[in-house]
């Protein structure tokens, strides 16, 4: 197999298990909204919430600040303790699936798990055992998902092993420990600005609950889920990127981001995600789902310019214009939610931060 080929076949790999991965939480709200009441949900959409939070920071402080460190030679390694939380996280699922206090605590431990795994097998080329992750989460998602209509809480149970088969999967053959930590420094400056990026969409989540009504953060959540998909395609490029630019990747992957959102739009209009989600999507106007693909697409720009700064090191600056850009971003959203009483008009105010957002990296990326 020449070597084009196979880098090839391991993008397509990794990008196919980032979508396994994506499903998760999208299976659960999916199943969620056959099991719990709206005010359950809307539970659950918060504990997606801070799953997406907590995993972004411990991946950052763990993973992302080896990457920003040139003096490190070992770029990745999976934590034992990552491994064991998504176990934990699958068995809670198994032992009270109709519980929203323990589902809404399985989903923080899952998505750690999860996230951490996926950014050392994207870190490490591990691109078999992803194949292997994508399998068993795809398999345990769609089973999970046809039996919900007829037995929720078994689909719970199914999706609780599916994830506890995933997390072996990719512990087998990883590396557990490393000799060389990055600085504290290092790592404080990369998980501050992770964290200063990821409470936004915490935030805002909680801010639409306050401002609005529960159906409308379940919608909230839901249309953040449903651009999930374009995770693994967006992340994907970020971690390549964190390690090395590439013109070529960046054009292929923005190309694919495009047509992924175009098919959200279709989907929707066919009718899919009310199926998927039953009722729970009557709250999601097709207007709010544009303006949310809209601000997904303005968003790959930002990438490059990121990048490149975590690439020099520069990871007090990133902290800054993170931060700055964060700012931005919930002073524009809650004057939306807050103003307008419209999700529509709160993803245009994400559209204009985002764009926001790409001035502050590239002026600050120009100074460097």
């Amino acid at each position: 197999m020449s070597q084009s080929r196979h880098a090839a076949m391991s993008s397509l790999a990794m990008i196919g298990a980032g979508a396994a991965v994506a499903i998760v939480p999208a299976t659960l709200q999916a199943v969620g909204a056959r099991l719990f009441t709206t005010d359950q949900q809307a539970g659950i959409a918060l504990a997606i919430g801070i799953g997406v939070f907590v995993s972004a920071v411990l991946n950052a402080v763990i993973l992302e600040a080896r990457l920003a460190d040139p003096l490190i030679g070992v770029k990745s390694y999976l934590p034992i303790w990552a491994t064991a939380s998504g176990v934990v996280g699958g068995l809670l699922l198994i032992v009270a699936p109709t519980s929203p206090a323990f589902v809404s605590v399985a989903i923080p431990l899952i998505m750690t798990g999860l996230q951490l795994g996926r950014t050392h097998a994207i870190t490490d080329h591990r691109w078999v055992s992803e194949l292997v992750t994508a399998a068993v989460l795809g398999v345990g998602c769609l089973t999970a998902f046809v039996v919900s209509s007829s037995a929720a809480t078994l689909a719970v149970a199914i999706l609780g092993g599916a994830v506890i088969l995933a997390h072996a999967a990719r512990a087998v053959g990883a590396p557990h420990k490393v000799s060389k930590r990055p600085s504290v420094s290092r790592a404080s400056w990369v998980g501050a600005e992770t964290a200063v990026v990821a409470m936004m969409p915490l935030a805002l989540n909680a801010i639409v609950l306050l401002a609005m009504s529960a159906a409308d953060a379940v919608a909230f959540r839901l249309v953040l889920t449903v651009l999930g998909i374009l995770q693994p395609l967006l992340g994907y490029l970020r971690t390549r990127l964190l390690g090395h630019p590439s013109v070529r990747l960046t054009w292929v992957l923005s190309g694919m981001t495009t047509l992924a959102l175009v098919s959200v739009v279709v989907a929707d209009l066919a009718g899919l995600f009310e199926f998927i989600f039953s009722d729970s999507w009557d709250a999601v106007p097709l207007g709010a789902l544009v303006a949310a693909c809209g601000w997904k697409a303005v968003s790959i720009p930002s990438t490059i310019p990121f990048a490149s700064m975590r690439r020099k090191g520069l990871v007090r600056e990133v902290f800054i214009a993170r931060s700055a850009s964060t700012g931005i971003y919930l002073a524009l959203g809650s004057a939306a939610a807050f103003g307008t009483q419209s999700l529509t008009s709160v993803y245009i105010a994400f559209m204009v931060a985002e764009l926001t957002t790409f001035a502050i990296y590239a002026f600050s990326n120009s100074r460097s």
